[in-house]
């Protein structure tokens, strides 16, 4: 697991920001704050992977499809959100080419984010799934 100190993540912001310039470090700080390394274990080889990019909600479906069981709809479609969207969090997401998209930038969501966020509402806090 990674571990970012505070010192070492000042000197994140600075670089983000000498590069980028404020707003664009501030969402950026912001994503590299929440990252951190993740294991899939199993009794049995796995492929491994290095520079994984992706988030908690998709952690579920990419362990029972490594382990090789069956997948419901939903985190089968929560794979395919991934190949779209592979890391997103409540600040913003990454798209397919790791660009980063603030949530707040006034940009309008595609299809599948609306499809998304029905999905997860529904699998949440309908309890006849």
């Amino acid at each position: 697991m990674a571990i970012i100190s505070p010192v070492s993540a000042k000197k994140s912001y600075n670089e983000l920001e000498s590069f980028y310039g404020e707003e664009e470090a501030k969402a950026d700080s912001q994503a590299i704050r929440f990252q951190s390394s993740f294991v899939l274990w199993a009794n049995f080889d796995l492929e491994s992977a290095s520079g994984v990019l992706t988030s908690p909600n998709y952690l579920r479906a990419m362990l029972l499809n490594a382990a090789g069981l069956e997948l419901s709809p939903y985190e089968r479609f929560l794979l395919e959100v991934q190949k779209e969207y592979p890391a997103m969090n409540a600040f913003g997401y990454y798209d397919a080419d790791w660009n980063w998209h603030d949530r707040t930038d006034g940009n309008g969501q595609d299809e599948l984010l609306w499809q998304y966020q029905c999905m997860v509402y529904q699998n949440v806090f309908d309890k006849n799934i």
